[in-house]
């Protein structure tokens, strides 16, 4: 007996949730499901002009692993990309997991390696390696 009442609730709870949601679209109610949020989410942020900044919202660690990671100009050896520039291009979604950030062990054991954005992709490499492409 107890299957039966569980299955026609499992049946039923869905269609009337549908019929909800129909008839909130037909008498033109303006309530909205929440939206779904995910634990980085730090919800309506001030755009980069009206934040006055280059566009970056990372923690200080963060931050300071991407200074790190600021490439050096090819064209111009001796000079490394706009740090503004930099930021702006690893702000991006989709450029902060292709472009991996090079950490080493000398900055996990002066940065809080917990405090990193998860955003991000972290690869650990030695300090020669990170000297030799163009870090900080």
């Amino acid at each position: 007996m107890k299957y039966r009442k569980l299955g026609f609730l499992l049946v039923l709870m869905p269609g009337l949730a549908m019929a909800q949601e129909r008839a909130g679209v037909a008498t033109g109610s303006s309530v909205s499901a929440p939206a779904a949020t995910s634990p980085l989410s730090l919800g309506e942020l001030p755009s980069p002009a009206q934040a006055g900044g280059p566009g970056v919202r990372a923690n200080a660690t963060t931050l300071a692993v991407l200074l790190a990671n600021l490439p050096k100009d090819p064209a111009n050896p001796g000079q490394a990309m706009p740090e503004a520039d930099w930021l702006r291009l690893m702000e991006k979604p989709e450029n902060a997991t292709l472009y991996p950030l090079r950490v080493t062990q000398a900055m996990l054991d002066t940065l809080d390696a917990t405090k990193l954005d998860l955003r991000y992709h972290y690869v650990l490499v030695k300090q020669e390696e990170m000297s030799r492409l163009g870090g900080r």
